[in-house]
This record gives structure tokens, sequence and C-alpha cells, in this order.
């Protein structure tokens, strides 16, 4: 996040542009090779060497083939673009191919065991290092280069750190193959279908708006999605790790499903609505003024805020349960519907394209709520009656924030911290005094004592200072 925001002052919204069409071209075929190792070795009830030879083995096949497969085809894709620049930038990006093959599948053993401490000193080494590499790069050459380059260090980084983390070595095994492939089949072309559903908007803005355009609207994009993927999922992560335990225990399962959505929407939901009301203010300040002319478009995609992480927990759950195919299939519709709306439907310019953008997405994971209801059996009309207070409380902050005026002397930066502090507590306090209505609720027992435990952290901290 904060090398987002040091590089937005450095760089231009063309720079980002060619930046946009380079990361979504080798993350497509990175997703092509996408054997799903660390999903098959979660889902296993018990592993050996065996098992994690096999899926480091298989990973190692696909990224390499699908890596040559992308070198061959960027002469052509240069050509599509009649953009030359890029070939020298997919060449160099395309490195991140052989180098993802790479990574320790010992790591994953972490994550089954629910040991997110080394995963954590990781996964900051390598976001501390390759921050410091791509700030210098961008001061010493002052271009797109420097997110290319930086790009491809954070995956050597994250291999390396990998074998000092853990003690495993994996080895090539072919005697299980067969078996993993019959998960990885599946897992392969959902991988493919679901990326190019989710990156098929920044494709066709590619085609339809300037490089600037893109590049706003990448930027925008890519912090929404970092706020989802990066600090709403992993306060999860905990919770999505006990799904493949419970998968015998259907009240178990329902019960931590329906927690772990109600802490997604706790995190998220005011997120969204404070990102929705001051999207002009945020992106001046973080982003500076060259980027303010794009602020509508982070308004539109404020929405995947919330979109994104919902969408990520009902994956992790089919995913841990082995439902890779079931997956399949979703991603195969979400693709072809994201597709269809966005080429048929008309749009005035980029942030209206957006808005739609975003409630295409909406739309998607409804229809994945559907299909876990009658499944599983999770009961859709419990959980949103259990997600009132949430809303109430969102809506409380919200319509305060727009209500109190601190008048136009006040610095913009000082008036946004405090709309943003007064939002934050009055949600908070908010919220702890509806879940009261909700006692005999087990799933609110434990958020409010959660709710609670923050407010009075947060208190402790303000009598300190």
């Amino acid at each position: 996040m904060v090398s987002t925001l040091i590089l937005a002052r450095l760089l231009t919204p063309e720079d980002y542009g060619i930046v946009a069409i380079a990361t979504v071209l080798v993350f497509l075929f990175d997703e092509i090779s996408n054997s799903g190792m660390k999903e098959y070795v979660i889902h296993k009830s018990e592993v050996d060497d065996s098992v994690l030879n096999t899926a480091w083995t298989l990973n190692l096949i696909t990224k390499t083939v699908v890596w040559l497969l992308f070198l061959i085809l960027i002469p052509f894709i240069t050509d599509f673009y009649s953009n030359p620049e890029l070939t020298n930038v997919l060449f160099v990006i395309s490195l991140i191919l052989p180098l993802g093959a790479l990574q320790n599948v010992g790591i994953v053993m972490y994550e089954k065991e629910l040991n997110y401490k080394p995963i954590f000193y990781l996964e900051l080494s390598q976001k501390l290092i390759a921050f410091f590499f791509i700030i210098g790069l961008a001061l010493w050459l002052g271009n797109y280069w420097a997110m290319i380059i930086g790009t491809v260090i954070s995956y050597v980084i994250l291999v390396v750190g990998s074998y000092i983390v853990h003690e495993y070595r994996p080895k090539i095994y072919f005697e299980r193959l067969k078996e993993q492939w019959n998960f990885s089949k599946w897992m392969i072309p959902r991988g493919f279908l679901g990326f190019s559903r989710a990156e098929f908007d920044t494709f066709l803005v590619s085609k339809l708006f300037d490089i600037g355009s893109l590049g706003g609207f990448s930027v925008m994009k890519n912090l929404t999605a970092m706020v989802g993927r990066d600090v709403i999922l992993p306060a999860t992560q905990p919770l999505l790790a006990s799904f493949s335990k419970a998968q015998d225990d259907q009240n178990r399962l329902n019960y931590q499903l329906t927690l772990s959505l109600l802490v997604t929407l706790i995190i998220s939901l005011p997120i969204m609505s404070f990102t929705w009301i001051f999207h002009y203010e945020i992106v001046r300040i973080l982003l500076g003024e060259k980027w303010v002319e794009y602020s509508g478009i982070l308004q539109a995609l404020s929405i995947l805020i919330g979109v994104y992480a919902m969408g990520g927990i009902l994956g992790y759950l089919l995913t841990s349960l082995g439902r890779v195919k079931h997956l399949f299939y979703f991603e195969l519709f979400g693709l072809i519907f994201t597709v269809i709306t966005l080429l048929t439907i008309s749009f005035d310019d980029i942030v209206e394209f957006s808005f739609l953008r975003s409630i295409v997405a909406f739309i998607l994971v409804a229809v994945t709520f559907v299909y876990v209801k009658y499944v599983f059996k999770f009961s859709v009309g419990y959980f949103m009656f259990l997600t009132l207070p949430v809303f109430f409380a969102t809506f409380i902050a919200g319509a305060f924030v727009q209500w109190i005026d601190l008048g136009d002397s006040m610095a913009l930066i000082a008036s946004t911290f405090i709309y943003g502090v007064l939002f934050s507590c009055l949600y908070l306090i908010s919220l702890l005094v509806l879940l009261c209505f909700y006692r005999d609720k087990s799933e609110i027992v434990y958020l409010r004592w959660v709710v609670g435990q923050t407010k009075d952290n947060i208190l402790k901290k303000i009598r300190r200072e």
C-alpha cells in the first residue's frame, strides 16, 4: 500500500497503464499454470512427503510449460497492442512464472497447521525489501521499469525466503501425480476463468480508453482489491482454515461460515462506506493532484472491497471442501456473464464503466450465495438477520459524518483524519449497542466480545496519549 502511494507520486498514469497491461497478461498465464499446490495440500486430511513432493512437481511442470508458451506469444501480444515498449517489459516480467514454480511447498504446512508467525515474517521481509528496491528504482529510473523489476525482485525474495523459513526440501516425484491431477485439472481452468473474469475489465479499458485512463482504473482497482486481499481476508484466515476440519459436521461448518462472513462484513462495510463518501479526499491525499480526475473510479469501485472479501471466503469454502469442479463452472458462468454484460450495456465514460463492473461482481457473489444456501443448507435469511446491526451502524456513522461540517479552514489531511476517527468511533459504539439485542445468538456473543475488546483497546490508547 505504501509503495503504491509513493509510486503514484513518482510515476504517471501512463506508466501505470503500461504496467497494467504487462501484469494482467503475465498473471493471466500465472493463473493458467496454477496447479492448486497450496489448495491440494490443505485439502488433504493426511500429508506426507509424497503429497508435498507431488504438489511441488506438478506446479513446476505446469509453470515451466506455460512460461515457454508465454515467451513464444510475446511478439504477437506486442503487435496486438501496437506498442513496441511492451516487448522487453513482457520478457522481464515473465520471469515470475519460473520463480513461482520454485517456491518451497513446505511453507504451505504452516498455513495448514495455523502457524502464521513464520509466514508473517516471510511476507513482511518480502514486502520491505521489495519496497526499498522499487522506490530506489523509481527515483533512479523515473519510469515504469521500477515496478516491473521490483515485481521480479519480490518473487526472488519470496522463493529464497521460503527455503529459509521452512526446513523442508522438495524433490521431483511422479508416483502420485495422477491423484493430484484429478484435483488440479479443475483448478487450472478454474484459475484461468476466474482471472479472466476478474481482469476482463482491465483488458476492455485498455482497448476502449486512453493509456492514462487505464492507469487510473488500474490503480483505483488495485487499491480496493488490496484492502480485501491484504487486510480483510488475512483477518479471517484462521476461521477459513477450519473449513476443511468441519466438513463432516454440517452445523459446525455453517457456524464457521456464518462467523467468517460476519467478521468480513464488520470490517469491509464501514471501509466501503467511508471510501464512497470521501473518495475525492482519499485520492487527493494518498495519490496526489494528478490522480484527482480519477477519484470517481475509486468511488464506483469501492463496492468491490466487500465483494472481493465475501467472494474470497465462499471460494475458499468450496476449495477446502474439494468442490473445485463446481468452482470451475462458477468461473465459467462468471466470465460469460461479465463479458456479455460489459460488452452489451452502454456507458459514457470510465466512471460509469467502473460502476457497472462493481454491479456485475456483486451479482456474481449473490449467485454464489444461492449455491451455498442449497448445497450446504446455509441459512441466508438467518445470516442477513445477523447482519442488520452492521448495516445500521454503518448507516449511522456515514450519515453523521455527512451531516457535520468542519469547514474549509482546516487542512485537508486533518479534516479527513477527524472524519475518519468520528466515523470509526461512532460505528464501533453503534455496533456494540445494536449487538446487545442478539444476546441468544452464539455468533453474536463472540463478535460482541471482539468488538468490545476493540473499543476498550482504543479507549485505553486514547487515554495514554
